[in-house]
């Protein structure tokens, strides 16, 4: 079940993010954020009145996906910056990709015009292709993790 997430499910997102924190590089932080900071960030994206679900299956959280300004200035505010994540151990289960359809589906029903994704794994490039993300651009050797350089891969969506 997809669902729109609540302040009770940030452990569960929480502890989900930070397994990716702390063994991937599919996101450039290094330390895995508090729980404080993670209720800070929820809030930020709920009042923007932008789309945080997550996946629920026999009452655990299983993945989640949110959208959140791109940028700050004004002239981006028709454009959001899209996350999905999935329990690792759970890739595979098609989870990613129901979080995806979804938050796409909320996105287009709010009047944003544009999606971008920012990843850094080849996994990611195509996870993003198969929703008709197109690839923009990289950044070559912007972020520094587990002792190596890496690129990052712009990808955008369309509405119009």
């Amino acid at each position: 079940m997809i669902r729109a997430a609540t302040i009770e499910d940030l452990p569960q997102i929480a502890e989900i993010y930070s397994y990716y924190v702390l063994n991937s590089i599919v996101t450039f932080e290094e330390e895995p954020p508090s729980l404080d900071e993670m209720r800070s960030r929820f809030e930020k994206v709920k009042k923007e009145n932008l789309p945080f679900i997550v996946l629920e299956e026999e009452g655990k959280i299983q993945g989640y996906a949110y959208a959140y300004k791109y940028r700050e200035r004004s002239a981006y505010r028709l454009t959001v910056e899209s996350s999905v994540y999935v329990m690792h151990g759970s890739n595979g289960k098609g989870y990613g990709t129901l979080l995806m359809k979804e938050l796409i589906s909320q996105i287009k029903d709010s009047g944003i015009k544009t999606i971008v994704a920012i990843v850094a794994s080849p996994q990611s490039v195509d996870f993003h292709e198969k929703f008709n993300f197109r690839k923009v651009g990289t950044l070559e050797k912007v972020g520094l993790k587990f002792g190596g350089w890496l690129d990052t891969t712009l990808l955008q969506y369309d509405f119009f």
